[in-house]
């Protein structure tokens, strides 16, 4: 289930509006997970809205939504032309100042799911999933809960899944029904997807598998993830407050090695064919040797980017003097030491730049795509000064073989 590369089997009437209809709840799982009951009507705090009841809740792409709420940031997916640049829609969540970032985009065939919430506490974070038409933005249906964060959205088959800090919950992807909930804390690690498994990383790692509805494996880590983890080769990758990067082997959950870098592990590594590339909040960057996982490199300079990012063996570093410039350098081994030799300067200067499908997106009032060579194939511009967050831009950037869709804020 390599992210943009999903084998979904959605039927035909799915890029139609979709009422609501009811899900018969999933039953409980052998092993030693087992699935949480819909819970009653007063307990349970959450509720799903579809474009056909009275009250749908749908984004309001005007200021004053006509709920009383005027005047307040909220967030925006983009849908982009991936080859012109051009805008195809926007989509604006409700003005209420509770949906301000967009932290995670994933779709299907003819659908797109974004999941909102506010960075406040209790319950003033407001989450929402909400289900729009891929083609025409229009609303298809909701899914608000109580309180808490999201750790991503993924997709199996007919079902949605959202992980949040504290829990996992099913939806169905017709109609926003919950289906299920499972009591895994992916907590801000979140997870990841590989393989045909979807693995949870929080105070314990878990290996899921969606289709079957049971583990594969649970362990206790030695390390607790803070960083969003990253799969490759049946190995996870993940790094730690205390400056740990740690590898697990995917097929039963041990620790293969860790490594301990200068500064606090937190961001998200990114692999080149034989190492970790890790970015420090110390401003320092290093490499990793994937198999052994001994310290091979650190950069001459220290950085104040917030992301790094490969292809290959290119490995892309905002440079030191503007967080919003980089450049391109490609991986060297000269008497047995690994050497960086720059290749060429970023084009554009961007608030963060990923990669997706061999090529460098990058973005900061707009979104880009850059080839390896440094050629900018397609630029779209964002208006109204939207932009989309460096904290989540991983997950909240889906890009398909003809759009990319882009959550963004104020």
């Amino acid at each position: 289930m390599t992210r943009g590369k999903r084998t979904t089997r959605l039927s035909e009437r799915r890029r139609a509006v979709i009422c609501a209809s009811s899900a018969s709840i999933v039953g409980a799982i052998a092993g030693c997970m087992q699935p949480l009951l819909e819970q009653s009507e007063e307990q349970e705090e959450e509720s799903t809205t579809t474009e056909g009841d009275a009250d749908s809740g749908q984004a309001n792409t005007d200021t004053d939504s006509g709920n009383g709420a005027t005047d307040h940031e909220n967030a925006r997916l983009y849908s982009v032309d991936s080859s012109t640049g051009e805008i195809n829609w926007t989509h604006d969540t409700v003005p209420n100042g509770q949906e301000t970032r967009i932290t995670a985009v994933t779709s299907a065939e003819g659908m797109v799911f974004y999941a909102t919430t506010d960075s406040g506490g209790g319950d003033e974070q407001d989450p929402v999933v909400r289900c729009l038409d891929a083609d025409t933005g229009d609303e298809l249906w909701e899914h608000t809960f109580d309180e808490g964060f999201f750790a991503g959205l993924s997709l199996s088959g007919d079902e949605l899944y959202v992980a949040k800090w504290h829990d996992v919950i099913v939806l169905d992807v017709d109609s926003g029904d919950r289906l299920t909930q499972y009591g895994y804390s992916p907590s801000y690690a979140g997870f990841v997807e590989g393989d045909s498994h979807l693995y949870f990383l929080g105070s314990d790692a878990v290996a899921f598998d969606p289709v079957g509805g049971s583990e594969r494996w649970s362990r206790e880590l030695e390390r607790t993830p803070e960083s969003r983890p990253i799969f490759e080769d049946d190995v996870l990758y993940y790094g730690t407050e205390t400056g740990h990067v740690v590898a697990l082997d995917a097929t039963d959950g041990s620790q293969s090695w860790e490594t301990r870098v200068d500064g606090n592990a937190s961001r998200r590594p990114t692999l080149t064919e034989d190492h970790v590339w890790v970015l420090d909040e110390q401003g320092v960057v290093s490499a990793i040797d994937r198999t052994e996982g001994d310290l091979v490199y650190e950069h001459d300079d220290r950085i104040d980017g917030h992301h790094i990012e490969s292809i290959d063996t290119l490995v892309y570093i905002p440079e030191s003097e503007s967080a919003n410039q980089g450049t391109v350098y490609e991986e060297t081994v000269t008497g047995g030491e690994l050497e960086l030799s720059e290749r060429w300067t970023y084009p554009s200067s961007d608030l963060f730049v990923i990669t997706r499908d061999g090529e460098f997106i990058g973005g900061w009032n707009g979104v880009n795509r850059v080839s390896t060579t440094g050629e900018i194939s397609m630029e779209a511009e964002f208006e109204d000064e939207y932009s989309p967050s460096f904290d989540h831009v991983e997950d909240s950037l889906e890009s398909t073989s003809d759009t990319i869709f882009v959550g963004t804020s104020q």
